[in-house]
């Protein structure tokens, strides 16, 4: 239905629709005897159909409002931690404010295990390679040993100036790794 002529009677109907009264309404929307105008208004049949139509509004918005209410949002609960948080901490509630901290730091995903996969390039090589590689390895290394007051032996640090490792498995034939067999 389309609005009313006037604007106080749309105020009266919008008002009447939000719960109000008749005669109150009519007072709230501008009209000096209101009891009078509310009781003459009330029986037009299109400020009856116009009220019914506002209701319906009035009933949707109201429901939007609640659910708006009561139905939070990820936002609204971190906002209403945070004001936790910070109500806890005027109060020198500790525990409140590490608790409050805590599901906050969660919610933001603060907190989650991160692990790191690193691949070596050893694992893509073969038994065989692997066997050749350790051979050259301990025969680089032979007897460069040092050995320290506790009696733990350390390696010396090396230097293998040899093909790059990737190469070394393929260049390494049995016989090297025969001869660490041997020994």
């Amino acid at each position: 239905m389309a609005a009313l002529r006037s604007a106080r009677r749309e105020q009266f109907c919008l008002l009447v629709a939000q719960g109000n009264l008749p005669v109150p309404a009519a007072r709230k929307a501008g009209f000096k005897s209101a009891d009078k105008v509310a009781s003459q208004m009330m029986r037009q049949p299109a400020v009856k159909a116009r009220i019914a139509e506002m209701s319906e509004r009035v009933d949707i918005e109201k429901a939007k409002e609640i659910v708006r209410v009561n139905a939070p949002t990820r936002e609204w609960v971190l906002r209403e931690l945070v004001d936790q948080v910070e109500h806890a901490k005027l109060a020198s509630d500790r525990g409140a404010t590490l608790k409050g901290l805590e599901l906050v730091g969660k919610e933001i995903g603060m907190f989650v295990q991160r692990s790191m996969a690193i691949e070596s390039p050893l694992a893509r090589l073969s038994a065989d390679k692997l066997l050749a590689l350790l051979a050259l390895v301990d025969e680089a290394v032979g007897s460069e040993q040092v050995t320290i007051p506790k009696g733990n032996v350390i390696a010396a640090p090396l230097t293998i100036e040899h093909q790059p490792v990737s190469s070394v498995g393929s260049s390494v034939g049995t016989e090297e790794a025969g001869g660490a067999d041997g020994q």
